[in-house]
């Protein structure tokens, strides 16, 4: 690639930038042509000449969407080229790429972000998956394909427990098996043996306000405390014989179910007040002559 002359910006490649996204938001927001606007002056003014435009599939549409919302990224992709093609155009060849960046325009690479919209069959559970109450949303899991790797050893387990290694907190959950996962960095795996404690009981037992307090006075400290597999396999746990971790299993389910009731009825009855207060505020308008 030519220097260029004196004073010009070197040359420069992205490998990453999720510019494409930020063009199909503010799009989608009515805007003409964010991509003219906003994107293209400081790709030039950085001296860009090969941007690599990740397609990436937003957790929201983890799932059945996933393929819907890669077209359109596609598609936006495609309208950037089409309406700024004397600035930019997408390469697919090495000969391409040269041909672009000699010709003075920006070569786009387009390049996909995990497996989504492919239907990938091995979802991947991070922390962002597990909530600190304790419940994992298998909905929004990275998805990936299980002939990309070996995976089939790291496969979750049905009453796995994943216990949260990174952060200020450590929430734990129980893994269902609705789907097959794996786990990623961040999250112990603990495989508790069924003839001596039971996985619900155990996930009662982290997520208790005290075993959460020495979780945390036990974590390594770091820029992010962490809980090492070590500190792990050290810590004590209480176990009481199976028909009393049964007994504590039931309370706290029916405690849950009573949390949710209550919840449940008190958006109800903010929403009849509030509907009162607005029925009352509209009917005492004072007359206008």
């Amino acid at each position: 690639m030519a220097m260029g002359p004196p004073g010009a910006p070197l040359p420069m490649a992205d490998a990453h930038n999720d510019l494409l996204l930020g063009v199909l938001h503010q799009r989608e927001r009515g805007h003409p042509d964010p991509f003219g606007a906003f994107w293209l002056p400081q790709l030039r003014a950085g001296g860009v000449v090969l941007q690599v435009l990740p397609i990436y599939t937003e957790a929201q549409h983890v799932g059945e969407g996933a393929l819907r919302r890669a077209i359109l990224v596609l598609e936006t992709a495609r309208w950037i080229a089409d309406v700024h093609r004397d600035d930019v155009a997408i390469v697919e060849t090495a000969r391409q790429l040269r041909e672009v960046v000699a010709s003075g325009r920006i070569a786009l690479v387009l390049a996909f972000e995990g497996l989504e919209p492919m239907g990938g069959d091995v979802a991947v559970l991070q922390i962002k998956d597990l909530s600190p109450a304790g419940e994992l949303n298998l909905a929004s899991a990275l998805r990936i394909n299980s002939g990309s790797g070996p995976y089939e050893r790291h496969y979750l387990a049905v009453g796995d427990v994943l216990l949260q290694s990174r952060g200020s907190q450590h929430p734990a959950a129980v893994f269902s098996g609705a789907i097959v996962a794996i786990a990623a960095l961040g999250l112990h795996i603990i495989r508790p043996r069924s003839d001596v404690v039971r996985p619900d009981f155990l996930l009662w037992f982290l997520n208790q306000s005290r075993t959460q307090a020495r979780l945390r006075d036990g974590a390594r400290e770091s820029t992010v405390p962490f809980l090492a597999k070590a500190d792990v396999e050290d810590f004590s746990v209480p176990l009481p014989t199976l028909e009393v971790q049964e007994r504590v299993i039931a309370v706290e389910r029916l405690r849950r179910r009573e949390q949710d009731l209550a919840d449940q009825l008190d958006r109800l009855r903010r929403a009849y007040i509030d509907t009162l207060m607005w029925r009352a505020a509209v009917s005492d308008r004072p007359n206008r002559g």
